[in-house]
C-alpha cells in the first residue's frame, strides 16, 4: 500500500519535470509554462488588445545569484515588456508563477524564439542569455520572483537558489 501511495504522490511533481516543450524537458533553459488545465483562455484576452508601441520596457538582471532591481513596480491593464538577462555562467530562473497566473501574456521571447501563450510559470535563463516577457498585469497586488535550484510545488520558497524580488501591481 504504501508504494502505491508514493506512487500517486510523486507522479505529480514529475509531470512538470517530464513536460516536453519543443523537444526538451520543461526545467532546461527557456520559458516554463504551466499546464493549460490552470489557465483561463480569457487570461489572453488584455494582452491582445493592448497597445504594445507604448509598452514600457522593465530590464531586470540576476548575477551572483542577486536581481539588480528587487522590486518592480506596475500598473494593472497597462502593457510591459519584463526583460530578464542572465548575468552568471550558470542557469537563473525568473520565477514569478502567482505574478503571471495574475496577468495577461501575449508571448515569451528566449534566445530568438517565442513563445505565444497565456500560461507560463517562469523563464529560465542560459549563461549571458535575456528573456522578453510581454505582460498586462490584470490583478492588484504583490507578487514574489525569485531564482529557483529545483521548482517543487508548495516548497519553493525552501528551494529557492538566491534572491527574492518583489513585483507590486498598483
Amino acid at each position: 500500500m504504501r508504494p502505491l501511495f508514493a506512487l500517486i504522490l510523486a507522479v505529480p511533481l514529475l509531470a512538470g519535470c517530464l513536460t516536453q516543450i519543443d523537444g526538451r524537458p520543461q526545467l532546461a533553459a527557456g520559458v516554463d509554462l504551466r499546464s493549460q488545465y490552470w489557465c483561463k483562455a480569457a487570461q489572453f484576452d488584455a494582452a491582445k488588445a493592448a497597445d504594445w508601441s507604448n509598452a514600457e520596457v522593465i530590464k531586470e538582471e540576476i548575477k551572483d545569484n542577486l536581481y539588480s532591481i528587487g522590486l518592480i513596480s506596475l500598473w494593472r491593464k497597462k502593457p510591459y515588456i519584463i526583460e530578464v538577462t542572465n548575468l552568471d555562467d550558470s542557469e537563473r530562473s525568473f520565477r514569478a508563477p502567482n505574478f503571471f497566473k495574475n496577468s495577461s501574456i501575449l508571448k515569451a521571447v528566449y534566445d530568438g524564439k517565442t513563445v505565444e501563450t497565456p500560461c507560463m510559470e517562469s523563464v529560465t535563463l542560459g549563461p549571458g542569455k535575456s528573456a522578453e516577457i510581454h505582460v498586462v498585469p490584470t490583478a492588484k497586488g504583490s507578487f514574489d520572483y525569485h531564482d529557483t535550484a529545483l521548482w517543487i510545488p508548495f516548497l519553493t520558497q525552501l528551494t529557492t537558489n538566491g534572491d527574492i524580488g518583489l513585483i507590486h501591481v498598483q
